[in-house]
């Protein structure tokens, strides 16, 4: 794509993300909802593993138990979430953010159909937001719309725009830096209870044998480790299992 039309399909798209989803919302005091939520996560698989589990704790509060629950999700994790966690989503929705960005029809048209459902409940549970992120959860124009307040945004300049999209924006604890705490911290708030704090599981089954599974890396290049510190790590845990 040349760099001019490059530049110019990013600003038709940050339109759709800031203006079109305030239209939406405009739209949404004249309508009534339904029993539908919406969950945005739009980031990597890892972030999605530490998320997961926070599914079924929503599907399963009673004042959402007869709610459709639906996701929004990143294309990396589509295969992964369909396989676990289908008993607790009634439809996916998945996007390749980065290609997104350049494609305003297409952002225009996942929108709309967010728009659609009606959404009584939007929730964006990712701390560290992006504005397609956002924009999507303002697009879905739900009756609530909530997510952190967060000061680690991927693009800072446009929260300006993007924290009046939401109608709730919670506090997280300075105490709390992991993910999966953060995740935890959301869903208490979004409940209003305490939850019993669990490590994040996949249901797999043993197959006899016994090994180990690396994976080296993170989309972020600032977080990987040499692969002399894997490797370390390798040694030991073939060590462990023997």
């Amino acid at each position: 794509m040349k760099p001019q039309k490059h530049r110019n399909n990013f600003r038709l798209t940050r339109f759709v993300l800031l203006k079109i989803s305030r239209l939406f919302k405009l739209i949404t005091f004249f309508r009534e909802p339904s029993k539908r939520l919406l969950v945005v996560k739009i980031d990597a698989i890892g972030d999605y593993i530490l998320f997961r589990n926070y599914l079924q704790v929503l599907k399963e509060f009673e004042k959402y138990r007869n709610y459709q629950i639906d996701l929004l999700g990143n294309l990396r994790f589509q295969e992964l979430a369909i396989e676990y966690d289908k008993q607790y989503i009634n439809e996916f929705y998945f996007i390749d953010e980065q290609d997104l960005y350049y494609k305003p029809l297409s952002v225009f048209k996942v929108g709309y159909r967010l728009f659609k459902r009606k959404y009584e409940l939007v929730i964006q549970p990712t701390y560290s937001r992006t504005l397609m992120g956002n924009g999507l959860a303002g697009l879905a124009a739900g009756k609530e719309i909530i997510a952190f307040r967060s000061d680690s945004e991927h693009h800072p300049k446009y929260k300006k725009y993007t924290d009046p999209l939401y109608t709730k924006l919670l506090s997280l604890p300075t105490e709390i830096f992991h993910e999966y705490e953060k995740n935890h911290n959301f869903f208490e708030q979004i409940l209003d209870q305490k939850l019993p704090l669990k490590a994040p599981s996949l249901p797999i089954e043993k197959s006899g044998e016994r090994g180990i599974i690396v994976f080296p890396g993170s989309s972020f290049n600032k977080r990987n480790w040499e692969k002399e510190k894997f490797l370390e790590v390798i040694i030991f845990l073939l060590i462990c299992i023997k």
